[in-house]
């Protein structure tokens, strides 16, 4: 509901300040993946996660996140790391692993914690590796420009 409110108050915005519809041509399809990836992947996956299963797992799996996205950065985008963030990457992962793994351990219930906590990081990294695709699309475009002649 909430995105959905917010995507009418932008359209809304958009109409009213008659702003131009130019930007998304050809790329509205990418904001839609990254979109989905982000807010639909990431979000429902930890909602379940929260509700069915255990909360500190899926709070402690969420702290993966940004060492992911860094991960996943290197290849597309050419990101290179320095050992200093490398040594954080890992710490913090093997800080993530030491009180995870009893849980999973414990029985299904705690893998299927520990399945939606990691696919919810994936489409977390996965939604904001791919919008590079996005770049330059304003929020609101400027209205488009009219000659002195239009006006009169």
């Amino acid at each position: 509901m909430r995105l959905l409110a917010a995507a009418a108050l932008l359209g809304l915005a958009a109409l009213v300040g008659r702003h131009s519809w130019a930007a998304l041509r050809g790329r509205w399809h990418h904001l839609a993946v990254a979109g989905a990836l982000v807010n639909g992947v990431t979000l429902s996956a930890f909602h379940v996660g929260m509700v069915t299963e255990n909360v500190a797992v899926m709070a402690l799996l969420q702290s993966l996140g940004p060492t992911l996205i860094a991960l996943s950065a290197v290849p597309p985008l050419g990101e290179r790391l320095r050992s200093s963030q490398w040594l954080g990457l890992i710490l913090g992962t093997v800080g993530v692993l030491m009180v995870v793994t009893p849980r999973a351990l414990e029985g299904p219930a705690g893998w299927r914690a520990i399945a939606l906590g990691l696919s919810g990081v994936a489409g977390l990294a996965g939604g904001t590796i791919y919008f590079r695709f996005c770049e330059g699309v304003p929020l609101l475009a400027p209205p488009p420009c009219r000659s002195p002649r239009a006006r009169s």
